[in-house]
């Protein structure tokens, strides 16, 4: 492939095309129970029946269907239909979070055993119980794995909160073995009184702190998992609501969506935002693009966007949605290759660029010198990636002010000085990057 634009296609097409976020086929009976109700304002939580269907706005008050995916705004508010548990959406408003999340959904699952039955695809949701006595019963889906917690007394409340992501030093493989999967991780932690939480043969009674508040899995599989005693909430999750300067603008940020959506609609609002002279409300934009598998828009964003930065968010959501499963990153390379039409080589490289780089990798200057290299490459998505990288790991390259959209004349003046900085630190027997490698 030779055209620049083509090669951001490549990068946009898993969107469009990619890995349904839920369980394409559901349980027909299970499709007809009502299993909540949406509490916080119209506009906040959005619900599919299945991939590629259209997302629809749930109404105030509206009824929510056992098995639709839901996608929440931070601080959208479902009861579940026993109106025993309330489920609240919550993201990184703060980011001071343990983990980088954009955005939250989850499946909901009719159960007579259980006041709520989720499945928590990505993201954090708090978990209340909100009956007037007695104790509230939570499953809770994930990775192929099924926890249970029961929150003892009215008042006690969870938080929930699962990444995923490629590890740094992970290399693209076009035949994965059952180890080859993004690694996953989740935290439980105990916000207020006390509850009995069950996992495997495991059964742990947490409260929230000073206790044993916090339980934290991984798919790695190395060690047990075990509740870690903590003397007061962490930053992320000491208070309901932030009150923080930045929280408080990404809040009014959202409900400025939020207002858009309902003059217009969800893809409305989204194309709005996405051209939007405001860099946050591009940024909102991308990522709600990811978040409801919106092809054109990331499509529209990859080849047209005159913004470096919303270029680079993409990235970042591209990157995101990569971590979400196992498969995904096979599922591009096939798409790339097979309806695309790019060659296999191209398509390995843009894949093992969409991941990061390890300390060994880094630890030799020939991933310098090749990004540098790809800076001047044919394909759009390549050197765009390239750029990417190289802004990271050498932040003096910044004022270079490389950008993939720009014309030949300017990308070759901007290669040019990044050619001069990393070879003259090479020369001097130093390494752009410095290693945590022991």
């Amino acid at each position: 492939m030779r055209k620049a634009l083509c090669a951001a296609t490549a990068v946009a097409f898993l969107i469009g095309g990619g890995v349904p976020a839920e369980t394409r086929t559901r349980v027909a009976k299970e499709k007809s129970a009502t299993v909540g109700k949406l509490i916080s304002p119209r506009g906040t939580v959005f619900s599919r029946a299945r991939f590629g269907q259209p997302w629809k706005i749930v109404p105030a008050e509206g009824a929510m269907r056992a098995g639709d995916l839901l996608f929440g705004l931070p601080g959208a508010i479902v009861h579940t239909g026993k109106n025993a548990v309330r489920l609240t959406f919550q993201a990184d408003l703060d980011r001071n979070s343990p983990y980088p999340i954009l955005e939250s959904a989850v499946i909901l699952h009719d159960s007579a055993d259980f006041d709520l039955d989720l499945t928590l695809d990505r993201g954090r949701v708090d978990v209340l119980n909100i009956k007037k006595e007695g104790a509230a019963r939570v499953r809770i889906r994930f990775h192929k794995q099924t926890w249970e917690a029961t929150l003892k007394e009215p008042g006690a409340r969870l938080a929930l909160e699962l990444y995923g992501r490629w590890p740094k030093g992970t290399h693209f493989t076009l035949n994965p073995g059952p180890d080859d999967v993004p690694a996953a991780e989740l935290v439980l932690l105990v916000l207020h009184g006390h509850a009995d939480v069950k996992h495997g043969f495991s059964q742990h009674a947490m409260s929230a702190p000073p206790g044993l508040a916090l339980l934290h899995w991984d798919n790695s599989a190395q060690a047990d998992e075990f509740p870690e005693k903590l003397d007061k909430l962490p930053v992320w999750a000491n208070k309901e609501e932030s009150t923080s300067e930045l929280a408080t603008t990404k809040r009014k940020l959202l409900e400025e969506f939020r207002a858009q959506i309902l003059k217009t609609s969800l893809p409305q609002a989204v194309e709005a935002f996405s051209t939007s002279e405001d860099a946050k409300h591009r940024a909102l934009a991308v990522i709600v693009m990811g978040a409801t598998d919106d092809g054109d828009g990331m499509y529209k964003i990859l080849t047209e966007t005159k913004y470096p930065d919303t270029w680079d968010r993409a990235v970042v959501v591209v990157r995101n949605l990569l971590g979400r499963k196992p498969g995904m990153d096979q599922l591009l390379y096939k798409r790339l290759v097979e309806i695309r039409k790019i060659p296999p080589a191209q398509a390995r490289t843009i894949l093992e660029l969409l991941h990061s780089f390890g300390d060994d990798d880094l630890a030799q200057p020939e991933p310098f010198r090749m990004l540098v290299k790809y800076l001047d490459h044919d394909s759009f998505a390549i050197r765009g990636l390239a750029g990417w990288h190289l802004v990271r790991l050498v932040p003096d390259g910044q004022k270079f002010a490389y950008n993939p959209l720009a014309p030949n004349k300017e990308r070759d003046k901007a290669v040019a000085q990044w050619n001069k900085l990393i070879e003259g630190m090479l020369a001097k027997g130093e390494l752009p990057f410095k290693t945590t490698r022991k």
